[in-house]
């Protein structure tokens, strides 16, 4: 999410005029506390309302806010609204428990104060969920992938990367427990994320797995581009979790790894089936097992050609200006009713 307002923001201010009311992250990396979010909230809702200009188009980085947006509008300082909608932040309303179910109210109240406003979702998964808790003025605009592009070595490293954070439905102790098993003794795991689950960690403990923590932008890329590849093998849960699109898929095509990912959420926006990476059967241990060892058995010309084709694609498609232009594209159109659709440029 973070990623998505700095790249979309930088982008769009070649295009437009462009006012950024922003809260920065903790130097830690951490999201900041609730206290900072609530008086950033409280701050900028007055900034909406009595000092801000005009606005052709107030653009709310997340549905969470969205109250800011009914306040640009009641205001009278904007002509439209578009709120960004994540993976996790929808999915969550959908999900059990009683303050899931206070989200969705709260989101109930969005979509009935601000029914002109129009969503963007950042995969078809995403759009779904948008769907399935009413919401209908809804524009489908993939993420894209910030990456130092880097040729691959013509012999990789004999191990596989999990990028992400360390939860049950990422599918990382599935992965060690059904699949690593069957590959070759040489091959390893790595893994580069921060652990959200302690009972996910217990994992890292296991023979052949390192755990490397949270790597910076460059010690990340450097780690997709040397991987033998690097695997997203999400799974569903029980209750309903699916992947919003996942980033690390893109960014690490255009880093120069072999991806490969499970068929779900979307993922299905974030992989490009045979050109960017690989589509697999989630919790199909076997198929991901062949597909893992027939690319071990890749020659040097075979992946260079695979990874040079995978790039070539992720610099048209998986580009911020792309989303960029779509999404000044979406500006143009925003307050008219009852869109579903999903919005392509070329650059």
């Amino acid at each position: 999410m973070e990623t998505y307002c700095l790249r979309l923001t930088e982008q769009l201010q070649k295009h437009c005029e462009l006012d950024i009311i922003a809260l920065p992250g903790e130097v830690n990396g951490e999201s900041p506390s609730g206290g900072k979010l609530f008086f950033f909230g409280l701050r900028t809702a007055v900034r909406l309302a009595l000092v801000r200009r005009k606005a052709d188009v107030t653009h709310i980085a997340d549905m969470a806010s969205w109250p800011l947006g009914a306040i640009a509008v009641w205001s009278g300082k904007t002509r439209r609204v578009v709120l960004s909608a994540h993976g996790s932040d929808v999915r969550y309303a959908l999900r059990n428990g009683w303050r899931c179910r206070l989200y969705r109210k709260y989101l109930g109240f969005c979509r009935r104060l601000l029914r002109d406003a129009t969503f963007i979702a950042n995969s078809k998964a995403t759009a779904d969920a948008l769907d399935q808790l009413g919401f209908q003025q809804v524009c489908i605009i993939p993420l894209a992938a910030q990456s130092v592009e880097q040729a691959a070595p013509p012999n990789p490293k004999r191990y596989i990367l999990f990028a992400g954070r360390i939860l049950p439905q990422k599918g990382l102790s599935w992965f060690i427990e059904y699949v690593l098993p069957q590959l070759p003794h040489d091959i390893s795991l790595r893994v580069a994320g921060t652990v959200w689950d302690k009972k996910e960690a217990a994992c890292l403990e296991v023979d052949r797995v390192k755990h490397m923590g949270a790597l910076d932008f460059e010690a990340l890329q450097i780690a997709y581009r040397d991987a033998l590849c690097v695997i997203l093998p999400n799974l569903i849960a029980d209750e309903g979790y699916v992947e919003g699109f996942g980033l690390a898929a893109p960014e690490a095509s255009a880093a120069g790894a072999v991806v490969l990912a499970a068929d779900s959420g979307g993922l299905k926006d974030a992989v490009i089936h045979g050109e960017t990476g690989f589509l697999l059967p989630g919790e199909d241990e076997q198929a991901w097992a062949d597909k893992i060892q027939a690319i071990a058995e890749w020659d040097t010309a075979k992946r260079d050609t695979f990874i040079e084709q995978s790039q070539q694609t992720c610099r048209i498609y998986f580009s911020w200006e792309r989303v960029a232009q779509a999404t000044l594209a979406l500006y143009s159109k925003s307050g008219h009713r009852s869109q579903r659709l999903t919005a392509q440029t070329e650059n």
